[in-house]
């Protein structure tokens, strides 16, 4: 994605700009509100992940959530 995205909008980053991008994909963090409703609503609801991200990613996200 990142590769498609700078030559798409051409734009000009370093390999290290290219790898920090790279691992903020794979380390995505919470919003701030989710530590405090995700427990509120697990209370009341059966939670679940849905999303269309690559099943390599799809790890961290249930690891962020829960």
């Amino acid at each position: 994605m990142t590769q498609l995205s700078v030559k798409r909008f051409a734009i000009q980053i370093s390999a290290e700009q290219r790898k920090r991008l790279m691992e903020a994909w794979l380390h995505p963090s919470q919003y701030a509100d989710v530590a405090n409703s995700l427990p509120r609503l697990k209370q009341s609801y059966v939670l679940a992940v849905l999303s269309n991200v690559m099943p390599g990613i799809r790890g961290c996200l249930v690891a962020i959530a829960f």
